[in-house]
Order: structure tokens, then C-alpha cells, then sequence
């Protein structure tokens, strides 16, 4: 399959597979919701966040393994990437360990470290164990769903996250209306995992018949070329968790499990629009890499020339959705009690931007593993979010968190990073500005004033409200296709139709 077929087929499947996952997820939380209370739900999500922080025991060896495998996807170098698939599955084997201790020193900590009401500490440090069972487990496959990447079979790895996913999903509601209550939700979770370990391992065979595990290959010195790589990965992996899974430990620390509850539920639309627009640059990270690891500069620049005005635009619409229908996306889903207003749903979609101004620019210099400076940006900014959300959640509460994340994004990664992409392609400022700032810009104008139209239909009710949003998509495809694609793509596009 070549570089072409292989992106298309992985954002289409991608792209399913986000819509499906976040549909069922959108289904399900309400039905979470009748048999969880406010308090339960923000625990779940508390947890959620510091299993984030415990997560960092990975020292980037996942991302680091699927970058390595990716560069150096050829015939020729086989066996340097069987060493290396076995040289991570032993050192995330021994993650998933010192998971298990640490995370278990941790849960006699963690019912004192939020405000939970009348909630019991008992059950919340044996929900705490159990959840960090199920991460611990979830570590060892992930350096053979990395070599699934790696061999450019994106949408095998896709499904086969989703069927798990969609499973254990199952068998958590079935739990629940068996009236175990929060501990329905790790438990489920611990059981769907370790069937995963077969699954994984028979995909992975499938994507290289030559995978074998060889303890002659295990040692030292060939663990030192995925902990080289990792270091960066393992770095940012921190300054990304200050800046994406604080807010809501904060908030449970300074406010209460409840508020989070509120803030994470109406932060939910935002966090569906940035997932689904990440994983179409995603998309595209396996086959850049292999091509720099080839020496093709200029094929990598014409990739992201052409694909950038397309991400942002599509960022740019999603902000524009957010601000204007999070309120009633947030009370037709899950009720008005639950919807923490425009002025958080504003500043969500601005965050929201700025990450996949990031995200998109990050991938191309991480794709050839070039990943000191944007290390540094991330640091930077981790820095600058944790002190100012501590700051401001004191004086403005959930609006407080929010603003700590956007004002340090804005004045970091949001202009570094591309710079920095900019650098390392041979592109130049006003090359930057003319093909990709002035593209999105533009797209921005369009969609916010016929966007603006849209408002008179509310005044029509439900009915009106689900018309715009009708309207609003077929607006956004119309708006990215004449603004932001070049003729090129739009060919390469109406290929894959035809065909």
C-alpha cells in the first residue's frame, strides 16, 4: 500500500472511529449520570487525571518506539526493528510494575487529597486501586500497537481500539445496573485489558510475520536507542499532562469533585472537536516519518504546506462551533444544570486552537525525531499554566483553571512550535503567512459571519437549533474545500471517491 493509500485509509478510519467512539460516549454519560451522583462522576474524573501523572512512568518509551519503528519501516531493517519492539516490551513489562507499587503508595494519599463530600474513603481508595490495576495492565501491548502504527496499518490499530473500547464500554453499564456503582467503571476496564494482550499480540504478527520475541536481543546498550528518543517524549509527556489533565485535579483540590463534574462535562464538546482534529495530523505522522527518514525534505514540505491550512481551518471552524452551540449541546445531552456557561465554552475554543496550532506543527519535527526544542517550548509553558491556574482558580474558580491553560499556551507553543516547524522545513515567514495563515484567516471570517446567520434559527427551538447545525457542517466542508485545500488535494480527494 503506498504513503497515499495509507494516509486516506487511516483518516477515514480514524475518522469513523473517533465519531463512533464519541457518539457512544456522548450515549452513555447521561446513562452514567442516572446511576452515578455529581460527586462520583468528578471522582471518576479526578482519577482519570492522576492516572494521567502515573502514566508518566512510561518515560516516553511508547511514543519513542513507534517513532523508531516508523523511521526505519524497511525491508532492509527488519531486524533493528524486532530488537526494538523487544527491547520495549521488557522495559513497559517493567513500567507496568512500578505502576503497580507506586500507584498503590500513592491510593493511601489520594481520598485526602480532594474534596469528596460525603463520599466514602474507603470505596474511593479501593476504586483508586482497582483503576490503577487496569492502567498497569494496558502497558506492555503498547509497543506491539506501536510496531501496528509504525507498519502504516493505522486503521487495523484504529478498529481494534475501537472493539475494545466499545466492549468494555458494555460490560462497565452491565455493571452498573448490577449496582456496583463507581467500582463498576474500573473493574470493566481491568477485564476488557487483559483480553487485549492476544489481541494485540495476533495484530502485530499480522503487521510483521517476523515479530518474535528474542531474549538474545534484550539488553542495555539496545535499550539505550529507545530511552535517547524517550527522554524528549517522556519530557513532553509531563509539560502535556501539566497543561491538559491539571485542571480538574485543581479544581477537586480547590473547589470540590462536583465543580468538576460541571467543568468536565461542559468541556466535553471542546474535547470531542481538538481528539477528532488531532487524529487526522496523527494520521499522517507514520508516513512523514519514514519519508525524513529517507532524506525526502522537500516530499515532507509539501505534505505540510498542504495539509496545515486544512488542519488549522478545520481548528478554526471547531472553535467557532464551540463557542457558539456549547450551552446547547451540553443541556439537550446531559441538562442545564451541568452547562458552566458561554464565557468558559469562549475560552475552551480558544485553548482549543492553540493546541491544534501545536499539535499539527509538533508532529512533523517529532516525526523525524528532532524533539529537543519543542521539549523546551512545552516545559515552558507547563511552567507558566501550573502557576497561573493555581493563581487564578483562587480568584475566578473554573474560568480561573481555564484562562491559566490559554494565556500559556498563547504565549508559547501557539507561535514557537510553528516557527520551529518553519525552521526545520526551509520555509520561509512570508511562505508560512501567504499559503497557511492567510488560508485559515480567511476561512475564520467566512464561517463567523455566516455562523452569526445561523443564530435566527434558534428562535425556532430545538428544531432550529438542530437545523443550524446541519447547516453549519455542510457550511464548514464547503468552506475548507474552496478556501483551504489546494487543487492538488482536491484531486487526490475526488480519486478516493470515485474509486
Amino acid at each position: 500500500m503506498n504513503r497515499t493509500n495509507s494516509f486516506v485509509k487511516g483518516f477515514a478510519s480514524t475518522t469513523a472511529q473517533k465519531i463512533l467512539i464519541k457518539l457512544i460516549g456522548l450515549i452513555v454519560t447521561p446513562i452514567v449520570l442516572t446511576y452515578l451522583d455529581t460527586t462520583e462522576y468528578g471522582i471518576w474524573v479526578v482519577i482519570g487525571s492522576v492516572l494521567g501523572y502515573v502514566g508518566l512512568m512510561d518515560f516516553g518509551v511508547t511514543g519513542a518506539t513507534a517513532a523508531i519503528a516508523a523511521k526505519h519501516n524497511t525491508q532492509v531493517n527488519d531486524h533493528h526493528i524486532n530488537t526494538v519492539i523487544n527491547n520495549a516490551f521488557v522495559v513497559q513489562s517493567l513500567i507496568a510494575m512500578l505502576i503497580l507499587i507506586v500507584g498503590f503508595t500513592v491510593s493511601f494519599y489520594f481520598p485526602d487529597m480532594f474534596q469528596m463530600g460525603a463520599y466514602s474513603k474507603e470505596d474511593a481508595w479501593l476504586v483508586f486501586v482497582m483503576a490503577i490495576i487496569g492502567y498497569a495492565i494496558s502497558f506492555p501491548p503498547k509497543s506491539l500497537k506501536g510496531l501496528i502504527q509504525a507498519r502504516q496499518m493505522i486503521s487495523l490499530s484504529i478498529w481494534l481500539e475501537f472493539f475494545l473500547f466499545l466492549f468494555t464500554t458494555l460490560l462497565n453499564l452491565a455493571m452498573l445496573d448490577a449496582g456496583f456503582g463507581l467500582l463498576a467503571l474500573p473493574a470493566g476496564t481491568i477485564v476488557m485489558r487483559l483480553l487485549a494482550y492476544p489481541l494485540f499480540f495476533y495484530f502485530a504478527k499480522k503487521a510483521y510475520p517476523r515479530l518474535g520475541f528474542d531474549l538474545s536481543v534484550i539488553s542495555i546498550a539496545n535499550m539505550k536507542e529507545i530511552f535517547g528518543i524517550s527522554a524528549y517524549w517522556f519530557v513532553g509527556m509531563i509539560a502535556a499532562m501539566v497543561i491538559y489533565s491539571t485542571d480538574t485535579i485543581l479544581i477537586g483540590m480547590f473547589l470540590s469533585t462536583a465543580m468538576v463534574t460541571l467543568y468536565a462535562l461542559t468541556f466535553r464538546l471542546t474535547e470531542v472537536i481538538r481528539e477528532f482534529i488531532y487524529s487526522i495530523s496523527f494520521t499522517m505522522m507514520p508516513a512523514i516519518g519514514q519519508i525524513m527518514g529517507e532524506g525526502n525534505a522537500l516530499k515532507a514540505r509539501e505534505i505540510y504546506l498542504r495539509s496545515q491550512p486544512v488542519i488549522l481551518s478545520l481548528g478554526a471552524i471547531g472553535a467557532i462551533f464551540v463557542y457558539f452551540f456549547n450551552s446547547h449541546f451540553v443541556r439537550f445531552w446531559v441538562g442545564e444544570k451541568y452547562d458552566a456557561g458561554d464565557s468558559l465554552a469562549l475560552i475552551f475554543a480558544a485553548a482549543m486552537f492553540i493546541s491544534i496550532v501545536f499539535h499539527a506543527s509538533s508532529l512533523v519535527i517529532s516525526a523525524d525525531l528532532k524533539l529537543k526544542g519543542v521539549t523546551v517550548v512545552r516545559i515552558i509553558e507547563a511552567g507558566i499554566n501550573i502557576a497561573l491556574s493555581v493563581w487564578l482558580v483562587r480568584i475566578y474558580g473554573l474560568m480561573g483553571v481555564a484562562l491559566g491553560t490559554l494565556i500559556a499556551g498563547l504565549l508559547t507553543s501557539f507561535w514557537l512550535v510553528p516557527y520551529m516547524a518553519m525552521r526545520h522545513l526551509g520555509i520561509s515567514v512570508t511562505q508560512w503567512i501567504r499559503v497557511i495563515v492567510l488560508k485559515t484567516a480567511a476561512v475564520f471570517v467566512v464561517t463567523l459571519v455566516w455562523t452569526y446567520g445561523l443564530k435566527h434559527l434558534w428562535s425556532f427551538g430545538s428544531v432550529g437549533v438542530a437545523g443550524s447545525v446541519l447547516l453549519f457542517g455542510f457550511g464548514a466542508v464547503s468552506t475548507v474545500w474552496w478556501i483551504a485545500m489546494d487543487e492538488q488535494t482536491k484531486r487526490m480527494v475526488r480519486a478516493k471517491v470515485r474509486k
